[in-house]
């Protein structure tokens, strides 16, 4: 089986290209922001004193802030944030603000390892346009990008099932590899492998608080170590694979726990960590990996030594046959598993990217067991051109899923709850509605602006939330307050919890203009499930 370079730094360069194109190009974080306060978007008549942030994780102990600035960018205090005892809560103490804009910029680490982190705009003063938010917005920075981040996760997980898989075949079938003279290049070649895509998928995603500008930030590389979870088994992975530089492959022992330690840390470091009870989908998860490992490092050796050492590689094919099944279903099983503690709702996995990536990841699976029947019928009959080909389609399959678990590993399991925006014209009146957070049983802050044809202000304005497909439910009705005007536009806003549940809603505004005549505005939306630890 010849291996033609040229297509396969084509695929890496087809699928790069692809990651940064039709990826998001912000990370998804799996901590999500239940409430701020002050809420994104407000307007607000006085200044605050603090900023409170409230998570649905536990946060990292180390390595958090806020920053709040004005339009110009100027720091509004140098302040350090403070963590609540529960680690679900960054607040920062404020000065005096003077009216204007202002942006809220946070940074933290989730308990599943994962940076957190947006910016938002509020207002103090005077009500919020949308060019204030763009221009505040615009002037924040980039966000990462998400792509490329997905691109090298997915060279980095071939890398650890590769180097895994490798030695526990060679602790599984020790003659197949005892014979094969270029074996240990293969081995250290791997071992290098592993641990440079180690080290880009540590710093990278973390490289803004490891950083500063281009340089390294010292006084940041303790916390991140030793107050980071993400960071204290990194760092463990590291020297666990630097040791087995020198070490690994010498003896079966140390290759056994080295294959542990390594799985066992990646386990620990995903999402697995929010599973509930956590040492139940953290071992399902390290047994997912194993599995994986044993299908990947099975294949690679036959692709390795298919044209220099066939017949060898010939006797290794029925015992990698009977391991790539066993394989298989235990990825099923755990993975069935994984799913339903991580996802909840079965439903959910049709409206986000990770449900998405999930129900591919399954389908393609699907096809690998398919080709596994056709190749073990193959290796049976001896027909080494019609295994080829299969174990070409095989090695393919690999590739994409392993592909597939780099986004599922760095996208949360459970869609994202955004603020409700949206504007709407009828009858001369123009409304434009945010609700910020749009998260279930959580205070939110309700924002309705009323744009008047003539000026005047309406004689009503009511705001009715209604669960779609609960008939037995009523419907909400949110007590809205007039704020400050500003020509012909009126301002309403109300401040509590008005979506109760998760679901599907639909958010009814009623204007009734100076002669009574009303104008109906309705806008549907779901709200999903948040994961609360």
């Amino acid at each position: 089986m010849r291996i033609h370079k040229g297509r396969l730094w084509l695929l890496l360069l087809s699928l790069l290209v692809i990651f940064n194109l039709l990826t998001p190009k912000s990370a998804d974080a799996h901590a999500v922001l239940l409430s701020a306060s002050p809420s994104e978007n407000s307007t607000l008549k006085t200044a605050p004193d603090q900023i409170i942030l409230t998570f649905n994780e536990r946060l990292e102990s180390s390595l958090y802030e806020i920053k709040v600035k004005d339009s110009n960018g100027k720091e509004a205090d140098s302040s350090k944030a403070l963590l609540s005892k529960n680690h679900h809560q960054m607040s920062l103490k404020l000065p005096p603000l003077k009216n204007g804009v202002y942006s809220v910029t946070y940074r933290a680490t989730s308990q599943d390892g994962h940076p957190v982190g947006s910016t938002y705009v509020f207002s103090i003063g005077k009500p919020l346009s949308d060019s204030d938010k763009s221009q505040i917005l615009g002037s924040t920075g980039s966000s990462s990008p998400f792509g490329l981040v997905w691109f090298f996760r997915s060279i980095y997980y071939v890398s650890l099932l590769l180097l895994t898989g490798w030695l526990a075949w060679r602790i599984i079938s020790p003659d197949s590899f005892i014979t094969m003279p270029n074996e240990k290049k293969w081995l250290m070649r791997m071992k290098w492998f592993y641990l440079y895509m180690m080290i880009i998928i540590g710093i990278g995603p973390n490289a803004d608080v490891l950083l500063s500008g281009h340089s390294l930030n010292v006084n940041n590389l303790i916390p991140f170590f030793t107050g980071t979870a993400f960071g204290i088994t990194w760092g463990l992975s590291l020297i666990i694979s630097i040791a087995g530089l020198w070490i690994g492959g010498k003896s079966k022992w140390f290759d056994g726990f080295w294959i542990l330690s390594l799985l066992a840390l990646e386990g620990v470091n995903g999402h697995a960590n929010t599973t509930v009870p956590k040492i139940f989908g953290i071992t399902f998860d390290i047994v997912h990996l194993g599995s994986a490992a044993i299908w990947t490092g099975g294949l690679f050796y036959i692709l390795i030594f298919w044209k220099s050492h066939r017949e060898q590689a010939k006797k290794f094919i029925p015992r990698f046959s009977q391991g790539a099944l066993a394989s298989m279903i235990l990825l099923f099983l755990t993975g069935g598993i994984l799913t339903l503690m991580l996802a909840g709702d079965t439903s959910y996995l049709t409206k986000d990217l990770w449900g998405i990536l999930l129900l591919s990841k399954i389908g393609l699976a699907c096809v690998v067991l398919i080709i596994g029947a056709v190749l073990r019928k193959k290796v049976a009959t001896i027909q080494e051109n019609g295994f080829r080909k299969w174990f070409w389609a095989d090695l393919t399959l690999m590739i994409l899923i392993t592909a597939i678990v780099g986004g599922l590993t760095y996208t949360s399991p459970l869609p994202e709850n955004k603020p409700i925006e949206w504007a709407s014209t009828q009858n001369g009146f123009k409304v434009s509605t945010n609700a910020a957070p749009a998260q279930p049983g959580i205070s939110s802050h309700i924002q309705v602006k009323i744009d008047t044809p003539d000026g005047r202000n309406p004689n009503d304005v009511q705001l009715v939330l209604k669960p779609l497909g609960k008939e037995e439910t009523e419907p909400i009705q949110v007590p809205l307050k007039s704020d400050k005007n500003t020509g012909n536009s009126f301002l309403y806003s109300a401040d509590g919890i008005y979506f109760p549940a998760p679901g599907d809603w639909q958010m009814e505004i009623i204007v009734y203009d100076s002669k009574d005549n009303y104008s109906v505005f309705k806008k549907e939306f779901t709200l999903y499930e948040i994961n609360t630890q």
